[in-house]
């Protein structure tokens, strides 16, 4: 093997035929396990003397390195017994980072304590990769001492220097470090941890001026009226968590995007708690995505927003463009503008987090736009995307007076809201051949359309259309935004619109396309996918997408509501009462079948008169329990079964989430009896970082905002894999002759006990501790055929159940259907043969009157 290009390979063959873990491997070759982890992630490549060893150890396991390719699938390591510790994926992330949030809970509120967070996390990033920077010239230069002293003398080796007391190594009390005396002799040894962060990030800032404004925002040992705002001992709790080793941030840990991924859901946890201030500096991650694959970003392109909050949407421009070109080495040139001082120092740390260039600047773009060309207009670029605050109201003055003419001469001047204000100014900053996606309130695409009086607002939209500038609009689903309930729509301009597209708006109805979530909506990766590829094909979809002709807008006095060109049509409307007759009908046929298992269930009163029935009186006795059969047992649900813990698949890996094993999280436990989950995971997904529980299994939610109103626990009928908010409770041996839906039975009978042990966790969220349920006392038969006469009764309960269920919704669309075809005429009440006295059966004698 003469190739480094091959060595991940060649590092996973040896590993699987030597079955090693990276640890063991670490071990033969003389490294640290960090170095063979970085080697088989790709991250780094071994130098010559450790290469010279990956090839002998190759050699003396009978491996051919020269058959080894980057293409050749390589097979893992066998299975140990025992579960192997996941790699972090980004669930496990995104719970280190709450957990160090709600470590402070309490001192600071959400939009407080991320002042403090943020820097710490972006702290903890730099040291990690200074660790690795450093390992990597130990590597080159043969000592991690010499390595040190090199990066000392010349600092330019590295992204960023830390000062000894700044690494984490140190702030976590990991490594000693003798502070020195000052110029007067005295120490400067902080007296607890707030001190020590606070000089750390001044340290830091020191070395490395361009993160000055970033990393030293707050003071960690700030007081307010002799009291600290933030408890040393609340401090260095977030620190432990940090300092978890299966969380280490560095170059190799975790890619660029897996680490903004949690930064992101870390920002929109900090906006659920805050509401509008939150909703100012973020966008929803899905929302900057679909924007992105819109605009398609090509290499070397400029970008700008002038609303950049937390700078998400250019970071997604980026990525989308990563992913559009593989291959180039040629990133987008980004620019970015922010009024508020906090947002601007986020920007910057998402931004250096995310490994990208980003030139930003603050200021109030409206009134003082940074980025100017040499002769002192406005700067243009290729891509603009914005979401800047919806509804704000400007002096019109502000508009007639502008030095840079981005009003008068693009539809007029605007009165009150600055909606199509912002929409001018994204125009004039776009170049000649230049496509934006800004997202403004949908009342900015309505209002003043069919008004007798004359509407500022819609005399600039109806030159926007006119001068076919607006490519699309597309309405977005209500409630995905922090500050508002709101819909919300994007508006794409293009100035040089595809041939195929000119003349015409692309009119987009996404209102449907969420998923319900609390406090706020979502929209899939699959959605997002789906409304991309839609709108990109420039082709009418019923009742989503409509593609309109200019003259036809005008002919509409210039609306542009996607709702009113592509309005989603009602699948009920379509069926017949015979196609609603005939399912009741089916549901009746079913009804029956189960009825006829729990007759005997309809004799029970006949028990009091001492005959003899399908379910009869057993002897009992008394227990812990109060009575239970006189021929059943007591026993713990530990006694009875297994319990395994599950996990979550890298969420950045594809592969990991492209199969057809079910993966159950809580909110997939909906029902007593499921056979399939709303995602699904490959087996190799499986192996890195899930668990397969065997059919028959019992899933129970046992952390989650699910556990505040029910138990939600299920029996599953396929092998499933399962979240790590979820156990599953897997019949031992000796009890294998029992059916598991009896175990789900017995333990959803005691929820009530199980809910009363339900406490929040330190952030909130309710809980279930593992001993509690291991505790769990339940009534169990002796004999399985017993348990299985049971299962088949309570089962047919719950089918009669769901029958009911799905009659009255049948019913109520039978209603619907009915009502329709009366009142407009289709249907005569001749047609019906329905007597007097029958109606009177139906209805009160009081509504009939």
């Amino acid at each position: 093997m003469t190739s480094v290009e091959a060595v991940p390979d060649a590092l996973r063959a040896i590993r699987a035929k030597l079955d090693l873990t990276q640890t063991e491997l670490a071990e033969r070759l003389g490294v640290s396990f960090a170095t063979v982890n970085r080697w088989e992630g790709g991250g780094n490549k071994p130098q010559k003397a450790p290469m010279a060893r990956i090839v002998a150890l190759a050699a003396a396991a009978g491996i051919n390195l020269g058959n080894i390719s980057t293409t050749t699938a390589i097979p893992g390591p066998t299975r140990r017994r025992g579960r192997v510790p996941a790699a972090p994926s980004v669930m496990s992330m995104e719970q280190m980072l709450w957990d160090a949030a709600c470590s402070i809970r309490g001192e600071k509120d959400a939009p407080k304590f991320k002042d403090y967070l943020l820097p710490l996390l972006f702290l903890k990033r730099l040291s990690d990769v200074f660790d690795d920077e450093i390992s990597r010239l130990a590597e080159e230069f043969g000592d991690r001492d010499v390595a040190l002293e090199i990066a000392e003398e010349d600092k330019e080796l590295l992204r960023f220097y830390l000062p000894k007391e700044a690494r984490w190594s140190v702030i976590s009390g990991r490594e000693q470090y003798d502070w020195p005396l000052d110029d007067r002799g005295r120490s400067t040894t902080p007296k607890d941890i707030g001190e020590h962060l606070t000089k750390a990030v001044r340290a830091v800032v020191r070395y490395n001026p361009s993160l000055s404004g970033v990393l030293d925002v707050v003071d960690f040992a700030a007081e307010r009226n002799g009291e600290r705002d933030i408890n040393p001992a609340k401090l260095r709790g977030v620190v432990e968590a940090f300092s978890d080793p299966r969380y280490r941030l560095g170059l190799a840990d975790v890619q660029p995007d897996f680490l903004g991924r949690a930064y992101e859901y870390l920002l929109r946890k900090f906006a659920e708690g805050s509401g509008q201030s939150a909703g100012e500096f973020f966008t929803p991650t899905e929302v900057g995505l679909l924007m992105a694959r819109i605009l398609r970003p090509r290499p070397g392109e400029t970008c700008h927003d002038y609303a950049c909050g937390s700078g998400g949407l250019l970071i997604k421009l980026q990525l989308v463009a990563r992913e559009l070109d593989p291959t180039s080495r040629v990133p987008l040139k980004m620019f970015g503008q922010e009024l508020q001082a906090e947002s601007y120092a986020v920007a910057r740390m998402n931004t250096i987090i995310h490994d990208m260039d980003v030139e930003l600047q603050r200021g109030d773009t409206m009134i003082n736009p940074k980025f100017r060309d040499s002769v002192g207009g406005l700067q243009h670029f290729d891509v603009v995307v914005a979401n800047p605050m919806w509804n704000q109201t400007f002096d019109p003055s502000l508009f007639e007076d502008d030095p840079y003419d981005r009003f008068t001469k693009a539809g007029g001047v605007t009165s009150g809201k600055g909606d199509w204000a912002w929409l001018q100014h994204t125009l004039t900053v776009m170049s000649d051949s230049g496509r934006a996606a800004v997202v403004l309130d949908t009342g900015a695409m309505t209002r003043g359309s069919g008004s007798k009086n004359e509407d500022k607002e819609r005399n600039i939209r109806k030159w926007f259309v006119d001068s076919d500038y607006i490519e699309g609009v597309i309405l977005l689903p209500d409630n995905l935004f922090y500050n508002t309930n709101a819909a919300g729509c994007i508006v794409i301009l293009n100035k040089r619109k595809p041939a195929a597209r000119q003349g015409k708006v692309a009119l987009l109805n996404a209102s449907r396309r969420f998923t319900k979530g609390r406090p706020k909506n979502l929209l899939s990766t699959d959605d997002v996918l789906e409304l991309a590829r839609m709108y990109q094909s420039g082709e009418s979809v019923d009742g989503e997408m409509a593609v309109v002709d200019i003259r036809e807008l005008a002919e509409a006095d210039y609306n542009l509501s996607p709702a009113r060109w592509a309005a989603p049509s009602n699948q009920a409307e379509h069926r017949t009462i015979s196609e609603i007759a005939d399912d009741l009908a089916s549901l009746e046929r079913r009804a029956a079948e189960v009825g006829r298992i729990l007759e005997p269930v309809t004799k029970v009163p006949e028990l009091r008169s001492g005959q003899e029935a399908g379910l009869q009186r057993v002897p009992h006795k008394d227990t812990e329990l109060g009575p239970i059969p006189e021929a059943w047992e007591i026993r713990t649900v530990g006694e009875l079964c297994e319990i395994w813990s599950g996990g979550t698949p890298r969420k950045s890996a594809s592969e990991f989430w492209d199969g057809d094993i079910p993966w159950a999280s809580g909110k997939d436990l909906k029902a007593p009896v499921i056979d399939d989950a709303i995602d699904h995971v490959s087996e190799e997904g499986v192996r890195s970082g899930s668990r397969m529980a065997p059919a028959g299994a019992v899933l129970l939610l046992v952390r989650g905002m699910g556990l505040a109103k029910d138990l939600p626990v299920a029996t599953i009928t396929r092998p499933m894999a399962f979240n790590q908010d979820v156990k599953a409770l897997v019949l031992r041996d000796e009890y294998t002759a029992f059916p598991g839906h009896f175990l789900r039975s017995a333990i959803y009978s005691a929820k009530d006990r199980l809910l009363g042990r339900i406490v929040p966790s330190a952030h909130g969220t309710m809980t279930l501790n593992l001993s509690d349920v291991e505790s769990l006392v339940v009534a169990w038969p002796r004999d399985p055929d017993e348990a299985h006469r049971v299962v088949t009764v309570l089962a047919a309960v719950e089918q009669q159940v769901k029958i009911q269920r799905q009659k009255e919704s049948l019913f109520n669309e039978l209603f619907g259907c009915m009502l329709t075809n009366l009142m407009s005429g289709e249907l005569g009440i001749g047609n019906f043969r329905l007597s007097a006295q029958a109606s009177g059966q139906v209805l009160p004698s009081e509504v009939l009157a």
